[in-house]
């Protein structure tokens, strides 16, 4: 049976993501201490999203979460601390994450010039609120929204061990080092599946009564390219996989892990080592 080899949280889009033993998960995502994923983000100071695609060094911002809050490290900067939610006295601002605008909850001026000073360049911090308000594209799962907070588009990614060391067996084919799992970014790690199986999942049932219904292919940016620990861009294992692993549900794009919704189990705990039914679709 497919079983939870990894868990991962990512408090700020973008940033750096933090490993964990078990979450518990909600409809928008999973969330530890009361800090859920992506629930903060980085903006121009227009409130457009910023990532890694255009700034690999936001890899090395991490993140901490504790009973207190949020805390963003960098080793050259001191630790920035912040409440678990802003309240009223931080103002509302419009922000822009791909076709959706809406409003976020500013950090104030502290938080942005903290930011400012490890990016190189103006910035904002914001954390979502209910009146945020985003959701799924309808389009995967039979016209059915879910709420999202600032994920690129689904609640949820799911990869495979066996998928990456099909991957890296290609790597190695190049002359290339082996890429870890946090290159993809994902929030569920899985083993004891064929390469790429998730491919053709279309439920994960754990003995917990979670479900996750596996929705869409992740198809894959440059983010993949940068080495999480450094924020330094090499070797882009989405080359390799436009050689051998693309899919014609998303026009041939090269994909790599399931974006998922939760299907049943709001408020259940996950942990690594819990096991699952995976439902195929054929």
């Amino acid at each position: 049976m497919p079983v939870i080899t990894e868990l991962f949280l990512y408090p700020v889009k973008s940033c750096a993501g933090i490993s964990l033993t078990e979450a518990e998960f909600g409809e928008n995502g999973l969330s530890v201490h009361g800090i859920s994923d992506r629930s903060w983000m980085i903006v121009t100071p227009e409130g457009m999203f910023m990532t890694q695609r255009e700034l690999p060094q936001m890899a090395t911002i991490r993140p901490a979460v504790s009973e207190q809050g949020l805390v963003l490290q960098h080793d050259d900067m001191p630790d920035f601390y912040l409440p678990p939610a802003l309240n009223d006295e931080h103002a509302q601002r419009e922000v822009t994450v791909w076709d959706f605008t809406g409003t976020a909850r500013d950090a104030g001026d502290e938080a942005a010039a903290w930011c400012t000073q490890v990016l190189g360049q103006p910035c904002r911090l914001v954390q979502v609120t209910p009146a945020t308000g985003r959701t799924t594209s309808g389009t995967w799962t039979d016209g059915v929204t879910h709420p999202v907070q600032f994920q690129d588009g689904y609640p949820f990614l799911l990869t495979s061990v066996s998928s990456l060391a099909e991957l890296n067996r290609h790597a190695q084919q190049a002359g290339w080092a082996d890429f870890p799992a946090n290159r993809f970014r994902p929030n569920i790690v899985i083993d004891d599946q064929m390469a790429f199986e998730e491919d053709h999942v279309t439920h994960y049932h754990f003995e917990n009564g979670l479900s996750l219904h596996a929705v869409k292919p992740c198809t894959r940016c440059p983010i993949p390219a940068v080495d999480q620990d450094t924020g330094i861009s090499g070797n882009n294992p989405v080359d390799l996989l436009q050689q051998f692993h693309c899919d014609a549900r998303v026009e041939d794009q090269p994909v790599f892990g399931m974006n998922c919704v939760l299907q049943s189990g709001k408020g259940l705990t996950l942990r690594v080592g819990d096991t699952c039914q995976a439902e195929l679709s054929f």
